[in-house]
């Protein structure tokens, strides 16, 4: 396994990255399944995409390991990093791929904060998603917390990680958790709205400043609750989303050895299917059918 990165240390979506004379861009945002966790260059989503569309665009990809949707919105407010990866391109098409995980790393869950302290911090004010520093300085301020308290937040974290049902059990059962006074130890329905307003703000921003049309990808096999009102309010502010389920459809019944690697990841042929699927919905669309 190879992971290649360019100028700017973002991964690579091409085998020519440097020498590409395309003058129109994509970009790509969102955590390690948009990074291509576990696989080689080629295999991942962007450089799939890249490849389909025939060397009419180069490919920019944001995401990393771990990130959730704060990161795309942070880059898109500050614009200095984006503009310089993009230099004289035209950025034409931008792909989230989400997660229902993103939830939580966005809110700021417990178990986010083992790798997110430094993550930029959104709130909810008057509608509209506002950034207020880092998850860090926010704990600071208003939840100081003792060195003891801060490894049991590593503790629950690693616990979290188990997939055995009885640690699993033991750890929704601690008393520790109580300790970890002030931080988020479970999502609700104001953190997906969090999400949306991050994202329709993102949106906002690609349309006015670049001229860029927007896409989330939703991985859509796992946390239905959250998943069905992310979709509900995305078709009320007009947020165009495709379901993961439906360009993968069996994505559950034969997801372990088909579609994922072993650490929950996708894999090659997941990655093929929803870039053949983008290239032809969205890239190289038929005239005759209406997205």
């Amino acid at each position: 396994m190879t992971y290649g990165f360019d100028q700017y240390s973002l991964r690579v979506t091409s085998d020519n990255e440097s020498s590409s004379l395309a003058d129109k861009s994509i970009l790509f945002f969102g955590c390690s399944f948009a990074f291509g966790e576990g696989l080689n260059d080629s295999e991942t989503f962007p450089f799939q995409l890249i490849k389909d569309a025939g060397g009419k665009y180069t490919g920019r990809n944001f995401a990393f390991h771990g990130y959730g949707t704060q990161q795309m919105l942070s880059l898109l407010e500050d614009r200095k990093f984006v503009d310089e990866a993009v230099g004289k391109t035209q950025i034409k098409y931008v792909f989230y791929e989400m997660i229902p995980d993103h939830v939580k790393r966005t809110s700021g869950y417990y178990t986010t904060m083992h790798w997110g302290l430094a993550f930029p911090r959104y709130e909810l004010r008057d509608e509209e998603a506002q950034y207020t520093g880092n998850f860090k300085e926010y704990y600071k301020k208003t939840h100081p917390m003792s060195f003891a308290d801060k490894v049991l937040v590593k503790y629950l974290h690693d616990l979290g990680r188990s997939r055995s049902a009885l640690v699993n059990h033991l750890r929704s059962k601690t008393s520790l958790a109580v300790r970890l006074k002030g931080y988020k130890m479970s999502t609700d329905e104001k953190d997906s709205e969090l999400l949306v307003k991050v994202v329709e703000k993102s949106a906002n921003i690609l349309s006015k400043n670049y001229g860029a049309k927007f896409y989330t990808i939703i991985w859509d096999n796992s946390d239905k609750e959250e998943v069905d009102y992310i979709k509900t309010r995305f078709d009320q502010i007009g947020i165009k989303y495709f379901l993961v389920s439906e360009i993968i459809k069996d994505l559950d019944g034969s997801k372990k050895e088909k579609y994922f690697l072993d650490d929950g990841h996708p894999n090659v042929l997941a990655n093929e299917m929803i870039a053949k699927f983008i290239s032809e919905k969205v890239l190289n669309p038929d005239p005759s059918l209406k997205l």
